[in-house]
């Protein structure tokens, strides 16, 4: 399941209302988040680095195929089996407005990648049990 699959699932009243554009973008930033290179980006800097490479990566050209181009090189993305493929239709569909999204609403752009990235780690993280049932002391639970 995609970033965006997971925010559609969790939050309807948020994705539910995404334009085509604004779904085309949270993909691509989610696939450059999801395959970039991990020990060159990360750590309490990253989202906001993310945001900067979103908007400085339009300077490669008019395309999306030239943005999807320069934040790879920057990013040093090595995509995983299938995602560039999940991508190539809405690259070569090379809708304007996908591009003006990505330059012109990052913030919200990476704040929906992040929403449904934190909802993806915590599907996937080990769901820690108690080991002791709770007890009650002069009628408190503790």
């Amino acid at each position: 399941m995609n970033l965006l699959e997971i925010g559609n699932e969790k939050f309807p009243e948020v994705f539910g209302e995404l334009s085509t554009a604004e779904q085309q973008a949270v993909q691509l930033a989610a696939y450059i988040h999801d395959n970039r290179d991990r020990e060159q980006w990360g750590g309490l800097t990253y989202w906001s680095q993310l945001s900067e490479r979103i908007q400085l990566a339009r300077i490669g050209g008019p395309r999306l195929s030239n943005w999807l181009t320069e934040i790879s090189d920057a990013m040093g993305v090595n995509p995983r089996k299938g995602t560039l493929q999940a991508i190539a239709p809405i690259v070569a569909q090379n809708d304007p407005a996908t591009l003006q999204e990505l330059a012109g609403n990052t913030e919200w752009i990476i704040t929906l990648v992040r929403l449904a990235n934190d909802e993806r780690r915590a599907e996937l993280a080990p769901k820690e049990e108690t080991p002791f049932e709770p007890v009650e002391k002069q009628g408190a639970l503790l």
